[in-house]
């Protein structure tokens, strides 16, 4: 089972630093007053969405690492411009990926303690950790393209499709 947990993770992991680009890349096509609207329902916009993403991946990377980022980074503007948030981004992405990979399959069931911003202390198995995590970002990637004027294709099929990780394993 930790194998095929194992193996799961990394696909997502690889899935998340392969949207990514495509959604920045999406967010650059946009013109600067619609990039900085506050469009959401929550009164967000594209930028402040990006910084919210790469300040959540900073923290929730942080608590499966066993140290504690500041969490009030959620609440600040880490990058004024879209290309550093995207560069910033992408290094995140692939810190998360290179994280996953290191993690031997048993390190999935390791339970990991961390603190809410609350100051709420909670363990959790870093497998648990990381579905939240990842599937976090997922659905962040969905709000973010209700912002786009235009259709713009993020599917784990295409994904598949276009990186062949089906037709190949991730796994020596």
């Amino acid at each position: 089972m930790e194998r095929l947990l194992h193996q799961y993770f990394r696909v997502l992991a690889r899935y998340n630093a392969w949207a990514n680009p495509r959604l920045y890349d999406a967010c650059a096509a946009l013109d600067d007053d619609a990039y900085r609207e506050a469009r959401t329902p929550a009164g967000k916009s594209a930028h402040e969405l990006l910084n919210l993403r790469l300040a959540t991946d900073r923290l929730w990377l942080s608590r499966l690492q066993g140290y504690l980022a500041d969490d009030r980074m959620v609440e600040e503007e880490l990058h004024e411009t879209l290309e550093d948030l995207r560069e910033a981004q992408l290094a995140e992405d692939v810190e998360l990926f290179e994280y996953v990979d290191s993690l031997a399959e048993e390190d999935l069931l390791r339970p990991t303690t961390f603190e809410l911003s609350s100051g709420e202390r909670r363990t959790n198995a870093q497998y648990e950790l990381l579905t939240h995590l990842l599937t976090d970002q997922t659905a962040w990637r969905g709000r973010m393209r209700e912002l786009l004027p235009f259709a713009l294709d993020l599917s784990m099929l295409t994904f598949v499709a276009e990186t062949e990780v089906g037709e190949r394993p991730l796994m020596p």
